[in-house]
């Protein structure tokens, strides 16, 4: 949908911008001792217990987790995070990650604005809020693996569709692949896309010529039909109603994560986004384009995200997932043919909300970093080369709707050399590592409501120690943990308990 007269509309600095804005975004990551992510902690505890069973260097490890071959998705970042910690401390190691994360995902947005051409990359710079969205605050890495190369993945295929030869499908193949092994919903979503811009794409080409990038998908297929079968997909569309899916988009929740000043900003992003749009249909010249395919991919997105379901195979918050979608593949096919200084204007305002943005993020991650040092810090009488059962209390601290505390323990437990019996990951079936047969997986619910009767004796016999995070002395399992354990210290709203000898 771009004017070729109009592809220098944008000097050459708009790059150098674009870099610019892209190392000041990940000064978040370096300017707090521990990442403010749900299960960020769990995901870099399981690489390094990886990386310690390959190496076996930890037997107490040995004797309670494996690791699972099977070819499930969630492999990436657990490989990256375990090749990391082999060269740099792990808490280095996790910011090295999101870093990468973050610049990936930078990246991926300005290949795919500029698919088309030059303008819609004054609009790559719309996306930099987006960087630290729901997911990755959530902890969810190797989704957000997944987004940044689906992005990717559709920008090399579009600019290689008339080269459909070995290289072209080996590469799109790999990729696929690649994204496969971080999460299964952006690798079907990217391998669906390529289907569909193939499909738009045939008018003008030779049938059996332009079908041969169909066979970078085939690697895939049996991958997706394999995990289908061994986790199950649900189908059924979640309970929210089309205004309910509309209001998500138009307050831009996919990036509300610590407190309502960014409700505001997904606000303005979406009025922004929107008037964007407008301005592209009312503007454009009303005859078919090859570029429009991208137009007919986002009609889809939004249909998919509409009949999607609250969860499947196992995963969570799809509705947030596929938001993201919806709100970023609009980006490649925008094109409002403003004059040039209507344009730099533009580019100089989103410039101005990524640094702001990035320096209240930068306030947020070190405030709440301070919320888990203070966790951290009062399990230091943790033992070494023990079994820890953790009691979390209060996983959202004040200005913080990620639960950031979630799993902060699993620092603290990494740290001691210890193994988590409440390991959610090593309970789930589908990442990396698992429980050996007998292990104990303790109901972590019941224990963290407080609200069922839980009988200790068994668990004192597999948990050395006990971790508790605000847990009141009134509460009704607090009788039972001093039957079978000893309070060792701690420290300000944190106990560390010892099983009695």
């Amino acid at each position: 949908m771009t004017d070729t007269s109009r592809d220098d509309v944008l000097p050459r600095t708009l790059r150098n911008l674009y870099l610019a804005l892209a190392i000041v975004a990940i000064a978040p990551v370096w300017s707090a001792q521990y990442l403010p992510t749900a299960d960020g902690p769990s995901h870099l505890y399981n690489s390094w217990v990886l990386r310690e069973l390959i190496g076996g260097r930890n037997t107490i490890l040995a004797q309670a987790y494996a690791i699972d071959w099977r070819p499930h998705p969630n492999w990436s970042g657990h490989v990256v995070l375990a090749l990391l910690m082999t060269l740099v401390p792990p808490l280095v190691a996790e910011k090295l990650l999101m870093s990468g994360i973050v610049l990936l995902f930078l990246y991926a947005i300005w290949r795919y604005c500029g698919t088309l051409g030059d303008e819609a990359r004054a609009f790559a710079f719309l996306a930099f809020p987006f960087a630290y969205h729901l997911p990755l605050q959530m902890g969810f890495y190797n989704f957000s693996i997944g987004v940044a190369l689906y992005f990717l993945i559709l920008a090399v295929w579009w600019d290689h569709r008339d080269r459909p030869d070995a290289r072209t499908i080996t590469t799109i193949a790999a990729l696929l692949l690649l994204c496969y092994f971080s999460h299964v919903m952006p690798a079907i979503l990217a391998a669906g896309s390529i289907g569909l811009l193939c499909l738009v794409t045939l008018p003008g080409r030779r049938i059996g010529v332009h079908a041969r990038h169909l066979i970078a998908l085939l690697p895939l297929v049996p991958l997706v039909v394999w995990f289908a079968r061994t986790q199950g997909m649900t189908l059924t569309p979640g309970p929210w109603s089309l205004m309910g899916h509309f209001g998500y988009v138009e307050q831009m929740w996919v990036i509300l994560t610590f407190d309502q000043y960014q409700a505001r900003l997904g606000f303005a992003l979406f009025v922004a986004l929107a008037v964007l749009i407008m301005a592209t249909f009312v503007r454009r010249r009303w005859r078919w384009r090859e570029g429009d395919a991208f137009i007919v991919l986002t009609m889809v997105i939004i249909a998919i995200y509409l009949r999607a379901p609250d969860m499947t195979s196992g995963g969570t918050m799809v509705l947030a997932r596929m938001a993201l979608f919806v709100v970023l593949s609009p980006l490649v096919w925008l094109a409002p043919r403003l004059p040039r200084k209507v344009t730099a204007a533009l580019v100089v305002l989103f410039a101005l909300v990524s640094i702001g943005y990035s320096g209240y993020l930068v306030r947020r991650y070190r405030g709440l970093s301070r919320r888990t040092r203070e966790l951290v810090q009062a399990a230091a009488p943790l033992g070494s080369k023990a079994t820890v059962l953790p009691i979390v209390r209060d996983v959202r601290p004040p200005g913080s709707f990620v639960p950031s505390l979630a799993h902060a323990i699993d620092y603290a437990i990494l740290e001691k050399g210890d193994v988590d019996i409440a390991n959610y990951e090593a309970g789930l079936g589908y990442f990396p590592v698992m429980f050996r047969p007998g292990v104990l997986l303790p109901e972590a619910t019941a224990l963290q409501s407080q609200s069922t009767a839980i009988d200790f004796g068994p668990l004192a016999a597999r948990a050395e120690y006990l971790f508790t995070w605000h847990l009141p002395q009134d509460a009704p399992i607090k009788a039972e943990i001093d039957k079978f354990y000893v309070d060792t210290g701690g420290g300000e709203g944190g106990r560390v308990y010892r099983v009695r000898r």
